[in-house]
């Protein structure tokens, strides 16, 4: 089933830039061949609804394997 959504993930306790963490959930998102498109205030997905929802379970994983506490 063909889907869009808008994602903001926002990593708690991580510092004041979050650079590094959207650089790799964008890296995510472009290798589970979504279209994504960054946007000031989160990333635009279009694809497959099970593709959409795999990568923000991979985005969660990887941000909380790499410390972040908290994910908002």
């Amino acid at each position: 089933m063909k889907a869009t959504g808008d994602i903001q993930c926002i990593p708690i306790g991580s510092g004041v830039s979050v650079r590094a963490e959207v650089k790799k959930a964008h890296q995510i998102l472009e290798r589970a061949g979504l279209n994504a498109t960054l946007h000031p205030n989160g990333t635009s997905v279009e694809g497959e609804l099970e593709q959409i929802l795999a990568a923000v379970q991979q985005i969660h994983e990887m941000l909380h394997a790499e410390g972040v506490v908290r994910l908002v």
